[in-house]
């Protein structure tokens, strides 16, 4: 009875915890994990991997946590700083995001008209540089 108690008490704490970082931003599944984890190392409380993960899985089926929505606007937002699918990619990737999902968010946002404009911002920032340097500067960014 006392650690079934307790489980529910860390519980309570955690998603309380959850629910207070995810009013501020929103937070990848993988981000949120990472931050459950270290809260729980900090309460000293029992480390439980399932109990996070229960966690984790019923704040996603509230709405709470949508990693395709969430991977979506981050494609968006690299391709508005002149980044390329590659880059983006990787960065997806360094997030824990799975693979299917950073493919879905670059077929549905990194469509050939995002690149182009990507591409055309990047070269008018630096049209005044040799072509060669202007095609390592595209490299650089991922195109």
């Amino acid at each position: 009875m006392l650690a079934s108690n307790r489980t529910s008490d860390q519980r309570a704490i955690l998603v309380k915890y959850a629910a207070n970082i995810l009013s501020r931003r929103p937070y990848f599944r993988h981000q949120l994990r990472q931050k459950l984890f270290l809260y729980s190392e900090k309460k000293n409380f029992e480390p439980s991997t399932s109990l996070i993960e229960t966690i984790i899985t019923d704040l996603a089926k509230s709405g709470y946590l949508d990693d395709q929505y969430l991977a979506d606007a981050y494609v968006r937002r690299q391709l508005q700083k002149c980044y390329g699918p590659k880059i983006i990619r990787y960065k997806l990737k360094l997030l824990g995001l799975s693979e299917d999902i950073i493919r879905q968010s670059l077929a549905q946002e990194a469509n050939k008209e995002a690149l182009e404009i990507a591409t055309e911002r990047l070269k008018t920032k630096f049209r005044a540089q040799d072509p060669r340097k202007l095609r390592q500067k595209l490299y650089q960014r991922g195109f």
